[in-house]
């Protein structure tokens, strides 16, 4: 058993698992199609050869994890909770015949699986890295940002509020339009008329320029630190390969 459930051979069963999870997403998206509705019969068979493979993927990284003496260690972990989602709840709607519409309803854990991903891609990992070493800054950054949207959304809505009372109804009218106006994303669907809120957007739109730039400069610099470090390491080991 441990000669079969070799590293090699996981490897090779871990690239169907890829391929299959991006079947699984296109399938996904062609169901959406009403020209593919007449289909749907192929899809759920195909849905259901899937949940067969998640499930004999999900009892083989139990069973590795048992081997390394620590099974729970990946049931608990997030990988382990996201592979468990993504075949769960198909898996009860195929299992117990439930309704059709709380089947459909579960049909949507499907996109869990896109998150299956991570595990395969040493880029997607670095992000997630580069976010922890940085989480700290980029806190301080969006906490800044957040003090901006609400000074200001509260300016434009008493200035606002009597002259449009359609658009800046509420805080949180004027807090989306805020956002909007600081991302420079302008969607024209709520903007102010008088010269005061003109003069507070046009004060937030050049804010935001600077403002939304910074979380970008913390996750660059992140990823330089973490590039410097990948790069030493290599170094050190063909040093010491070759020493």
């Amino acid at each position: 058993m441990n000669n079969w459930f070799s590293e090699k051979r996981f490897e090779r069963f871990e690239r169907v698992i890829h391929v299959l999870i991006f079947l699984n997403l296109i399938a996904f998206a062609l169901e959406s199609i009403q020209y593919f509705k007449e289909y749907i019969f192929y899809f759920q068979i195909f849905e259901n050869l899937s949940i067969l493979v998640f499930l004999i993927e999900y009892g083989l990284r139990v069973y590795r994890a048992y081997l390394n003496g620590s099974p729970w260690k990946y049931v608990f972990s997030l990988m382990g909770i996201i592979d468990l989602i993504s075949i769960v709840p198909a898996f009860l709607t195929i299992s117990t015949g439930l309704d059709l519409r709380f089947a459909k309803m579960l049909r949507f854990f499907q996109i869990f699986r896109i998150f299956k991903l991570y595990r395969y891609s040493e880029h997607l990992q670095t992000i997630i890295e580069v976010i922890s070493r940085k989480k700290d800054d980029l806190i301080a950054t969006m906490f800044a940002i957040m003090l901006v949207v609400v000074f200001c959304a509260c300016i434009t809505y008493y200035l606002e509020k009597d002259i449009q009372p359609d658009r800046f109804s509420d805080m949180f009218q004027a807090i989306y339009w805020a956002i909007e106006t600081l991302t420079t994303t302008g969607y024209g669907d709520i903007y102010p008329k008088s010269i005061g809120g003109k003069i507070v957007a046009s004060v937030l739109a050049v804010i935001g320029i600077g403002l939304v730039a910074i979380p970008a400069a913390i996750l660059s610099a992140g990823f330089v630190e973490i590039q410097d470090e990948k790069a030493r390491i290599k170094g050190r080991k063909k040093f010491q390969s070759e020493g």
